[in-house]
């Protein structure tokens, strides 16, 4: 085998170890996600009595479960933004 033959190969099981590096990855995240999702959905569902939620010109009643959803759509676009902006180049 020669040296140029070595080296493709050697390349080629480099990407096959890195897909599937990538791919358990992935797989880990699903599966945290999945998880955290269906004990969400357990409290919530379980959360259905109404709340007092203050603002800031009043307070309004809802349901627990509109709540902690509200909560979490909240945070999870607060998240989103700010993981946008961490991966973005500066110009420094």
């Amino acid at each position: 085998m020669s040296d140029i033959d070595r080296a493709e190969q050697q390349r080629r099981e480099a990407l096959e170890r890195h897909d599937a590096r990538v791919r358990r990855r992935q797989t880990a995240r699903l599966t945290v996600i999945g998880v955290l999702a269906a004990m969400f959905a357990g409290v919530a569902l379980d959360n259905t009595q109404d709340v007092s939620v203050g603002w800031v010109l009043g307070d309004a009643s809802v349901p627990l479960i509109v709540a902690l959803l509200g909560s979490f759509a909240v945070g999870a676009i607060l998240g989103a933004l700010g993981r946008r902006q961490r991966n973005q180049p500066t110009d420094d």
